[in-house]
């Protein structure tokens, strides 16, 4: 029987729709690692009966890498690389196999690429030139509460050791620059950060990576006390 492209492409999203629902409620007690390895096990699960039934069924073990991949990857990069995987997939069955790609699919792959590089481009600050920073919010659909040991236990799955500050209104703090990589999270409160020509305020939720080496500087907004997340990376 000839596998049906559009029936895969149901089942996989069911497959996925079926993990997140299935692991909502304990989203806050779990790290990604484990979550993701939950979620495939419910997949795995779920596929076993046809598997079973098909002559012939293989599993790849390769498949396993996408966990460690997900407990260090930070979840930007992961979504490029998956919503990549079919362009990756055309251009390289185009140029190693000679495999025919016709005009409507070049058109819808090069929708796919621009879509995110429009998504995940740096955005330009004042001076017109282009910015690393970019603000990560907190998903309450897919990380769950937001509480002090979520957010902790996000960051360090990444492999930062994490330091909570109390920042009371008023605090600054001139642009200044760091020798290890660093995450900056708040947890409550308001809190303005400025790197490489753009501003932008954390909010509860938020987060930012910054590069080591990179000059930046950030204040309290307000009259709320913000608590702060303040991450490095482990050596």
């Amino acid at each position: 029987m000839r596998p049906d492209p559009a029936a895969a492409a149901a089942a996989a999203g069911i497959l996925v729709g079926a993990a997140m629902v299935a692991t909502r409620a304990v989203i806050d007690q779990t790290g990604p690692a484990s979550l993701a390895f939950l979620r495939y096990l419910i997949g795995v699960a779920c596929l076993l009966p046809p598997l079973l039934r098909a002559p012939r069924p293989r599993v790849s073990r390769r498949d396993l890498v996408w966990l460690t991949a997900l407990a260090h990857a930070p979840p930007t990069s992961v979504t490029v690389s998956l919503a990549l995987s079919p362009v990756t997939a055309a251009l390289l069955g185009a140029l190693l196999l000679g495999e025919g790609v016709s005009a409507a699919a070049l058109a819808g792959l090069a929708c796919v690429a621009l879509g995110l590089w429009l998504a995940y481009r740096p955005a330009a600050g004042p001076d017109g030139r282009l910015c690393a920073m970019q603000i990560e919010r907190w998903n309450h659909e897919a990380d769950g509460p937001l509480t002090e040991a979520a957010l902790r236990r996000k960051i360090e799955a990444r492999g930062y050791r994490v330091t909570r500050y109390d920042y009371p209104p008023g605090t600054r703090f001139g642009t200044h620059t760091h020798d290890v990589d660093k995450i900056d999270a708040v947890l409550a409160g308001r809190f303005r950060l400025t790197m490489e020509g753009r501003s932008a305020v954390l909010e509860a939720g938020d987060l930012v990576a910054v590069p080591r080496g990179t000059p930046h500087a950030a204040e309290v907004v307000g009259d709320e006390t913000v608590v702060s997340l303040d991450a490095v990376r482990r050596a």
